[in-house]
């Protein structure tokens, strides 16, 4: 474990547990022995682990910023790790030719038609009340900017935004009519609701002119 301990503390922290698989897997295929520091991180280099729903960043922040661990005991006559190179994938050049006639099979392909649901189609077609949830960076902005292209042409678009995020411009640029934003996380609520009031009271004036 010190070992391992040692190969895991030189690997980026968001590929740690990877590593570790690797390490013990390697372990077992070569029958106690344990691959080279270098063919550990040459093996992590090569690969994408981190998920980009984790912030790595973050996560060593946090681990530089906590106590530093204590000095852990020694084994004591602990036997020395044997360490020698992992094996090398084999690619065989050809198929594997079958030697038994009787064994080989008729593979039929099969495959399920499924209709994929049209999202955007559905929710513009019928414009009633709709709420999009989903966790940070995983396209809901993307999603609703193409539910705003769809309706072009169709009605008026009142689009009210309480981020005030300049990367989202783009997200309504040409597709809304009236765009009101303000970021309400920094402003007063008093002003926050005076804003939200405002922008309501212009859409039931824009809705009574149609309506009249």
């Amino acid at each position: 474990m010190a070992l391992i301990t040692e190969y895991l503390s030189q690997i980026e922290s968001g590929k740690r547990f990877y590593a570790y698989r690797w390490i013990c897997d390697q372990f077992i295929l070569m029958r106690g022995a344990f691959p080279s520091m270098q063919q550990t991180r040459e093996h992590t280099d090569t690969m994408q682990f981190s998920s980009p729903l984790v912030n790595c960043d973050r996560i060593k922040f946090i681990q530089d910023a906590s106590q530093a661990p204590q000095p852990r005991p020694l084994i004591q006559d602990a036997p020395p790790a044997r360490i020698q190179d992992a094996p090398r994938p084999m690619i065989a050049d050809a198929p594997i030719p079958i030697t038994n006639a009787q064994s080989s099979i008729t593979t039929q392909s099969v495959s399920f038609d499924k209709v994929t649901p049209d999202l955007i189609k559905s929710i513009t077609d019928q414009l009633d009340n709709t709420l999009i949830i989903g966790v940070p960076r995983v396209g809901k902005g993307i999603f609703t900017s193409n539910c705003l292209e769809a309706l072009k042409g169709k009605a008026t678009i009142f689009y009210i935004d309480p981020k005030d995020d300049s990367k989202e411009t783009a997200y309504f640029d040409g597709r809304v009519h009236r765009l009101y934003r303000k970021n309400v996380a920094e402003a007063e609520p008093e002003d926050s609701y005076l804003w939200v009031k405002d922008c309501l009271a212009e859409y039931d004036a824009f809705d009574g002119a149609i309506r009249s």
